[in-house]
C-alpha cells in the first residue's frame, strides 16, 4: 500500500512511501505509523484518511493497492 503524508507529517515521514505490511484498517494503520515514528503518535490521533478522493472512515478495510492520504489537521487564512 501507498502512503503520502502532508503538511506537518513530513516532518516525520518521506512525503510518499510504501508499506508492504498487511494493515487491515484506520486504527491499525496509526498504530503502525506510530511504530515508525513515535513522535508522530499525537499528530496521527487527529489525522483523518483518504482513499482516492473519499475520506474513509475506522471501518474502511484497506486493499494491498490502496493509495492513502494521511491528512493532519490545518487551518486555513
Amino acid at each position: 500500500m501507498e502512503i503520502e503524508v502532508f503538511a506537518v507529517l513530513k516532518e516525520y515521514f518521506p512525503a510518499t512511501f510504501r508499506v508492504e505490511t498487511d494493515i487491515p484498517g484506520v486504527a491499525a494503520l496509526k498504530k503502525h505509523l506510530a511504530a515508525m515514528n513515535p513522535a508522530s503518535a499525537g499528530i496521527l490521533e487527529s489525522c483523518r484518511f483518504a482513499v482516492g478522493a473519499n475520506l474513509v472512515g475506522q471501518e474502511y478495510v484497506f486493499d494491498k493497492n490502496d493509495i492513502v492520504a494521511v491528512l493532519p489537521p490545518s487551518s486555513g487564512g
